[in-house]
């Protein structure tokens, strides 16, 4: 049985289980809506349906979320503020940020605002398609740098994709390499990995990110940024896995599940009926922390309606 003091994570494909009562019952736990589910439901807004397939689904997930759910910065964002020194601990808790510089990027506001937008009549489609640029953006990007860059520098240091037999596996060639890893390349994977993301405020705080880091390895990384650390390790395993070929047959489209996977830190409970977070999950979770496949909270959920 879940605890009401555990933070629940959950991604699209839990939500979509749901039916409008289920959704309510959701709203009595602690919930944590991720920018990466905010992301997936506002990217139904871009579909174009002559039929309102796109519109109805859209509004149908933004109604199911928990209306008393904790919201936060997205991943690279927190993992700038880490390098920066911002306390943000892998121990179940959502970080408390209140930065100043950062108001305009309020996750929650921005999101409850495109959604109000967007149920709204004649409402300006300009608001929803710059909402949607950036994402179009790394989408583009971010393969090309994986494919241009790290997997060049992955097997130049003895760790080829091909080698890896299994997700445990593509899970320790990452944290290997990380830890042999130079710190002039580890801070240049940092850096390109921020600059396609377009984290706000990055071109700003650059400098101040490379003189902090730029004798520093991955393991001291792991020891005063801790969520930086774990994200890219996240990031790693998954071009390790996603090219390891039909061993672990890893679809090129499931970038944006696997950083689902960037949240764990700050839940006690995953909930998700996605293939590759049941695969994946749980190499990544620690061991206060539990994996819940979507249907069976579901099923936990109607038991109390």
């Amino acid at each position: 049985m879940i605890g009401k003091d555990g933070i629940i994570l959950f991604d699209k494909s839990f939500l979509q289980l749901l039916n409008p009562r289920e959704a309510e019952v959701l709203n009595q736990h602690k919930t944590f809506v991720c920018s990466q589910l905010q992301d997936e439901i506002l990217g139904n807004l871009a579909k174009k349906d002559e039929s309102g397939k796109g519109r109805d689904f859209f509004t149908e997930l933004a109604s199911k979320l928990p209306q008393d759910a904790r919201y936060t910065y997205d991943s690279f964002t927190l993992c700038a503020l880490n390098l920066l020194g911002h306390n943000i601990n892998l121990i179940g808790k959502i970080p408390e940020l209140n930065l100043t510089e950062l108001v305009q990027y309020d996750p929650k506001i921005i999101f409850k605002y495109i959604c109000e937008q967007r149920l709204q009549k004649n409402v300006d489609q300009q608001v929803i398609e710059i909402s949607m640029q950036r994402k179009k953006i790394i989408e583009i990007m971010m393969p090309e740098y994986f494919r241009l860059y790290l997997l060049p520098e992955l097997t130049k240091a003895d760790y080829s994709p091909k080698t890896c037999k299994d997700l445990s596996q593509a899970k320790a060639m990452a944290e290997s390499y990380l830890l042999e890893t130079k710190p002039e390349v580890l801070l240049e994977q940092i850096f390109k990995i921020l600059q396609v993301e377009q984290v706000p405020f990055f071109e700003n705080k650059g400098n101040e990110i490379s003189n902090l880091w730029k004798d520093k390895i991955y393991k001291e990384m792991k020891e005063i940024a801790p969520y930086a650390a774990f994200v890219l390790n996240v990031e790693i395993f998954f071009q390790i896995a996603l090219n390891a070929g039909e061993s672990l047959k890893i679809e090129g489209n499931s970038l944006s599940d696997i950083r689902y996977l960037h949240y764990l830190p700050f839940c006690k409970y995953f909930v998700s009926h996605d293939k590759l977070h049941i695969r994946c999950a749980s190499i990544f979770m620690r061991e206060d922390q539990e994996f819940i496949l979507g249907s069976n909270f579901k099923n936990m959920l109607k038991s109390v309606i």
